[in-house]
């Protein structure tokens, strides 16, 4: 389960993994929100994190409805073009609050909004995004380890005699 899996490989060397994985994510009396085990692509130094799906739903964003999105990548001037992330956010005037026509009688319940119940993520949010501390990383290079062997090679002349 340390070793990556090459993708001609997937089928069959993948599916214990999966297995495993699956039995820590669904069994109820392993109560893991995930796993960490080391990066077999970085020689064991760094570290891979999964969160199953009980423990991984990320809070939505509190952006009114209506709003719009714009954003850009780089900015150029005089000097040319740079990276410069920006998220352009136009949201729309409060909505007037509105008086009921006839009041509720004492019996009468309110309907629910259904467009909040179908659908419906009933998980706890165990994550959430800081809009404010979104950064954009460039990986300028990768360092790839290697070790060396050396490959022999023999010839011989094929005989019609056994040895």
């Amino acid at each position: 389960m340390s070793r990556p899996v090459m993708p001609d490989d997937q089928l069959s060397d993948y599916l214990p993994t999966q297995a495993v994985a699956d039995f820590l994510a669904t069994e109820s009396k392993v109560p893991l929100d995930g796993i960490i085990f080391p990066s077999v692509q970085a020689n064991g130094l760094g570290l891979n994190v999964v969160l199953f799906q009980k423990s991984s739903r990320v809070d939505e964003l509190d952006i009114p409805k209506g709003t719009e999105v714009a954003s850009h990548s780089h900015v150029t001037d005089e000097d040319g073009s740079y990276p410069d992330y920006t998220v352009y956010e136009t949201v729309p005037p409060p909505e007037p609050e509105q008086e009921r026509e006839t009041p509720l009688h004492p019996f009468m319940i309110p309907s629910p909004n259904w467009d909040d119940i179908i659908g419906s993520d009933y998980r706890e949010v165990t994550l959430r995004t800081d809009p404010q501390e979104v950064w954009v990383h460039f990986v300028e290079g990768v360092t790839i380890e290697t070790n060396e062997h050396k490959v022999r090679r023999h010839r011989w002349t094929k005989t019609d005699t056994p040895f």
